[in-house]
This record gives structure tokens, sequence and C-alpha cells, in this order.
């Protein structure tokens, strides 16, 4: 017997996510909406994806995330610079050779592992950690 559908989810997002959705329901002979229903279905069966996270534990600060690791050093290498900035201040570290040395760009998980105990050993204020999150 097939169940009536009575509520309307609506949600928003950019045009360059929509092409992707329909691209990828195309790809299995399914509307935007039948495709989206069963992504959702089966993420919350399969109990939602684990996120990895670089986080700073003491003050909170996230470093990279990702559902792999491969996004993971994508994200870390996108926001490494902006998230190391503190590094430049001279009122509290001024190191600029560090700030080359660990913004350097990641090519695997050993090298943000390498990276996140430098930080750790720069200041008692970083507890950073791959985590789940």
């Amino acid at each position: 017997m097939k169940e009536n559908k009575t509520v309307r989810l609506s949600i928003r997002v950019t045009e360059e996510l929509k092409a992707r959705i329909q691209m990828e329901a195309r790809k299995e002979n399914r509307s935007m909406s039948n495709y989206l229903e069963n992504v959702i279905v089966e993420a919350i069966e399969r109990g939602g994806s684990k996120m990895l996270l670089v986080k700073n534990l003491v003050d909170g600060t996230i470093y990279a995330s990702g559902e792999d690791e491969d996004e993971l050093i994508n994200s870390w290498n996108k926001n490494i610079k902006n998230n190391l900035e503190w590094l430049l201040d001279e009122s509290t570290f001024g190191d600029q050779e560090a700030y080359d040395e660990l913004t350097e760009e990641a090519y695997r998980m050993e090298n943000i592992e390498e990276a996140i105990r430098k930080l750790n050993d720069l200041s008692e204020n970083n507890d950073i950690k791959v985590i789940e999150g």
C-alpha cells in the first residue's frame, strides 16, 4: 500500500549544490525530491555520518572538518593560514618562521598530525586533536 505524503519540506541551497543534486538525481532517473528523500532516509538509517574534526579542546577552535581523511586534509589546507594568524601577532608570538612552517600544504594525515604536535608544543592554550564529532 502506497503511503500518502502530506508534509512539505523546504530548504535553501546554493546554485552549485542544486546543480549537483540535479546531476545525481538524473544519474538515478529520479526527481530531485525523490532523490533527496532517499539520501535523507539512508543517512538517518545509518545514524548520520561522523565528521572528523581537528579541534582545540581548550578554546573550541575547529581547524578543519571533513567526512573522511581526504576532506579533512582539504579543509585543513583551505583554512590553516587564517586559523594560525595568531602566530603572527607580535603581542603573543610574532613567529613568522613557525607560521610559514605550519601553514605548508598538507598532503597526508601525517602532515597534519605533525603540525598538531608542534602547535600543542607552542602553547599551553593548545590541546589540538583529531576527533570524531
